[in-house]
């Protein structure tokens, strides 16, 4: 019968959080920067624009608020905050996985905290943002709108944080 010693067992799971974080690290760092989050189409004009948290659409038309509501300025700062914690939580994974600082019962709650704030933060970027579109959908000729790709990675990199 196979059995894994307790040492084992904890090399393995110091392995696969690193894993996790760093790919959740990257996959919030690819969606901070995507601006295509949502797509908005003027339903009588058929004008499509993009919708994201930061304005850097290139030649594509973006949907730009005048004057920024809360809720993208909030989303804004959750977002950003959310990439910084990833980076954060990524460097003391990598960090405990290689042995660089000793284990203890401490940095395992340090780690496991920041890694849930980090997926908080993301989360709360991902609702602000919602919140903005449903504020613009009750406006008068609401545009139609289509979620886009970056929605669904964010919510797998949060998964990947809560879980790591």
């Amino acid at each position: 019968m196979l059995t894994l010693e307790n040492k084992d067992v904890k090399g393995f799971t110091w392995a696969i959080a690193p894993a996790l974080t760093a790919l959740g690290y990257l996959l919030i760092l690819l969606v901070s920067v995507f601006p295509f989050w949502v797509r908005l189409m003027n339903e009588e004009s058929h004008e499509v624009f993009f919708s994201g948290l930061f304005e850097n659409c290139f030649h594509i038309k973006c949907w730009k608020p005048r004057p920024l509501s809360i809720y993208i300025l909030l989303g804004r700062v959750f977002l950003l905050s959310a990439v910084v914690l990833a980076f954060l939580t990524t460097f003391i994974m990598v960090s405990f996985a290689s042995e660089l600082f000793p284990r203890t019962r401490k940095n395992n709650f340090v780690s496991a905290f920041i890694s849930f704030l980090t997926g908080a933060c993301a989360f709360l970027a991902l609702v602000l943002h919602a919140l903005e579109i449903q504020n613009l959908r009750m406006k008068p000729s609401p545009p139609q709108f289509f979620v886009q790709w970056p929605y669904y990675v964010l919510g797998f990199g949060i998964l990947l944080f809560i879980v790591a």
